[in-house]
């Protein structure tokens, strides 16, 4: 493998995680900061993250039905 590549991928991987936390960032509703401000806060507050973390868990789950 060529070191570019591999770090071709870690960028991407990089990219995309930064992208998926932003999005859970903003479906947690109840801290109304600044998005600067929430990731901070879920930094340093564990019981945030969670909050976060269960802001992008549907409360009805559509695999039941199935």
């Amino acid at each position: 493998m060529r070191r570019g590549f591999v770090q071709g991928m870690h960028h991407r991987i990089w990219i995309y995680s930064s992208a998926l936390s932003l999005n859970l960032l903003n479906l947690e509703t109840s801290y109304k900061r600044s998005t600067r401000q929430k990731v901070k806060r879920a930094s340093m507050v564990p019981r945030y993250m969670l909050k976060v973390l269960k802001a992008s868990i549907p409360l009805q789950s559509n695999l039941s039905e199935a």
